[in-house]
């Protein structure tokens, strides 16, 4: 009987209506009851069952319309940068929630073709008319997530319709970059300030050691731009490195809102009224570019290298010890005036107080100068400075991983976290 009644029970669920009561007197002789209905909880427990019994029998429909509703995400966000681009052009600015929107869809996209691709793999796990599987719980976890994401897609079209994608306010005509007070450039920057107003000169070089600071006069010149154009239109700043391609250099310069048909960079002339400021390490390279003003960029003065390297160590440092101070001049004269090894060793020996810490950087650096004398030492061996000063392997083996990818390139925070 108690068998045949369990039957019963699983097969109609309608019928059950168990109480359970507990009381509990308190001090005033008052009762407390709790009742809980069986009927629920199984029909929660049948609900769960075949919601999750679907996501197996519909993943091969899933997966069709995941299919479609991301094509159909992917053309509406294509004609919704193409509205995107022709109003900045015109130098207007994109809506914030455009933006967000367009940076939505490329991660949701990214996951759902990831799904897609996998999608065969899972379909083959499936049997009996595709409402079983081989491996229920991997089919269950996928179909899920197939269901979900077919949901964003649908929830992301439905959001998509926007009827105005940017705003009349002007895109700033400089993009202001961060960078540094200098030291020993205020001549060099004068003299490029004084060529950008002359109508003669239209191609200006810089050429100079790796790390003497051609970027950061660069960087100078251009964010100086931001209060005084000029009368130019705009300033394109525009990163070409060792391994670059002609169509990065086209699309950076497109992000500055030029006219797509005339992308590209026009040959100064007094016509068009336009400068191109370049840098590189190479004189020849000036002559390449037919750079009409050729300036280079020097290393600093011992008056001017001790003054920038005693601003990276700081005073408390310096004064901590009567040796520290001599010792920190000695360091800062055999970096030869370079503001780029002069900045990385002041800020590495800041909080270096005891005087055999200064005299053990003097020997590594005298060491590895002379070892890498057919290179550019002063780079290499303030490399291989830097790469010691790290305080744990961890910082090593990431810097040694940045190392490996090219230049100017972008890299992923969790793709090292990989590494």
């Amino acid at each position: 009987m108690r068998n045949s009644s369990k039957q019963a029970v699983f097969s109609n669920p309608q019928f059950i209506h168990s109480f359970f009561c507990v009381h509990q007197p308190n001090i005033m002789g008052n009762l407390c009851a709790i009742s809980i209905s069986t009927a629920d909880t199984v029909s929660r427990c049948w609900d769960c069952i075949v919601g999750q019994a679907s996501y197996i029998c519909k993943l091969e429909d899933n997966l069709k319309a995941l299919s479609v509703e991301l094509a159909k995400l992917k053309a509406r966000s294509d004609d919704l940068k193409h509205r995107v681009d022709l109003a900045e052009q015109q130098r207007m600015k994109q809506l914030n929630q455009v933006q967000l929107w367009l940076s939505r869809v490329q991660t949701v996209a990214a996951e759902a073709e990831e799904l897609i691709q996998n999608g065969p793999r899972e379909i083959q796990k499936l049997c009996f008319a595709g409402c079983f599987s081989k491996n229920c719980k991997s089919s269950y976890k996928f179909g899920k997530q197939v269901s979900r994401k077919l949901e964003e897609i649908v929830d992301l079209n439905e959001k998509g319709e926007f009827e105005r994608v940017v705003e009349n306010e002007l895109a700033p005509q400089v993009d202001v970059r961060p960078t540094e007070p200098t030291v020993g450039l205020e001549s060099t920057l004068a003299n490029v300030w004084r060529l950008l107003e002359e109508k003669d000169v239209g191609i200006v070089g810089l050429y100079g050691l790796g790390g003497v600071g051609k970027t950061t006069l660069l960087t100078q010149i251009n964010n100086k731009l931001s209060n005084n154009l000029f009368g130019y239109d705009v300033v394109i700043w525009v990163v070409v490195s060792k391994d670059h391609t002609i169509e990065k250099v086209q699309e950076k310069i497109c992000e500055k809102r030029v006219d797509l048909i005339k992308v590209g960079i026009p040959v100064p002339n007094q016509d068009n009224v336009s400068k191109l400021i370049f840098t590189t390490r190479f004189l020849e390279v000036c002559g390449k570019m037919e750079a009409q003003e050729k300036i280079e960029v020097k290393c600093l003065r011992k008056d001017e290298a001790w003054e920038l390297f005693e601003k990276k160590v700081g005073e408390e440092t310096l004064d901590s010890h009567p040796n520290t101070r001599g010792l920190a001049k000695q360091v800062a004269a055999k970096r030869g005036g370079l503001p780029l090894a002069l900045i990385t060793i002041g800020r590495a020996m800041a909080c270096k107080k005891m005087p055999h810490n200064w005299k053990y950087a003097i020997e590594v650096l005298k060491k590895f100068s002379h070892k890498l004398a057919r290179m550019d030492q002063q780079v290499y061996s303030l490399l291989k400075f830097s790469y010691d000063s790290l305080p744990i392997d961890t910082m090593r083996s990431c810097l040694l991983c940045c190392s490996l990818y090219p230049e100017d390139f972008f890299i992923s925070v969790n793709m090292l976290i990989e590494c």
